[in-house]
């Protein structure tokens, strides 16, 4: 497995869980609910309706497929379900999105909270949810985090075994593309981004050299858009694959596996 360097709460009768991700500010999401076989399942990010930004997603991996409902239809699936008469999910400052299965298998989704008038802009949060959808066409959420979109160099650890023969290459396809960096270029942004937030502390951080049993893969983004990493060793035979999207602006983060 690749190393990425780097409440329950009940609103009426509904259970959801809050899961909050790590690497942007705002990007607390709620899914409700996650058990296994509901026939909708429903996505809730933080928003502002008065602003600028809003939500958007696409499909970016998995072999299974859903489709897009309401939450009117939520709702209604929820009134039936918990029978009650009266059921309002919705939470103030959030965006919901609602999908029903429609084959079988994993879809994983990949959220942006973007301008509305200017697509092109980065977007300032990003989040990515897995969904499973079961042969019964119910489905659940089996996994939801929050995507650090604040790196200019990201590097990627892989187990490298000094007694064998084998050493670690990789493939790149996709529309956005990568250049090869430094460890030491990642290691100054670490240091940088970690002397900031430790200056109060007035702690001297040392750099820090490639773990012992890893080696590294160290990039930056060259042309914006989505590119598929595919690490493959011979001896011993392992494969690793890792998502990045390159930004306007050249940064770059990691979208899958989670950091």
């Amino acid at each position: 497995m690749a190393l990425i360097a780097g409440k329950m709460m009940s609103l009426l009768l509904i259970t959801m869980l809050l899961t909050v991700g790590g690497g942007t500010d705002a990007s607390d999401t709620i899914t409700a609910p996650n058990e296994v076989g509901e026939k909708l399942v429903a996505v809730m990010l933080p928003a502002d309706a008065a602003g600028d930004q809003a939500w958007t997603f696409s499909v970016i991996g998995g072999d299974g497929r859903i489709s897009e409902s309401s939450t009117e239809a939520y709702e209604e699936y929820l009134r039936e379900r918990e029978n009650s008469p009266i059921v309002d999910f919705v939470v103030p400052g959030y965006k919901a999105f609602v999908f029903e299965g429609a084959e079988a298998g994993e879809v994983t989704l990949k959220f942006s909270y973007t301008s509305r008038t200017d697509l092109s802009q980065k977007p300032t949060m990003m989040q990515i949810v897995s969904l499973m959808v079961y042969d019964s066409k119910t489905l659940a959420v089996t996994e939801s985090y929050a995507v650090d979109i604040s790196k200019s160099v990201i590097a990627i650890l892989l187990p490298f075994d000094a007694f064998s023969s084998g050493e670690w290459v990789y493939t790149a396809k996709g529309e956005g593309s990568l250049s090869e960096a430094s460890w030491d270029e990642y290691q100054e942004q670490e240091m940088a981004n970690r002397e900031s937030e430790d200056e109060d502390d007035g702690m001297f951080l040392l750099p820090e050299g490639i773990p012992p049993g890893c080696t590294a893969f160290v990039f930056k983004g060259a042309e914006p858009g989505i590119v598929d990493l595919l690490f493959v060793c011979s001896d011993p035979a392992m494969e690793e694959a890792v998502k990045i999207e390159v930004f306007n602006d050249n940064t770059l983060a990691i979208i899958q596996p989670e950091q």
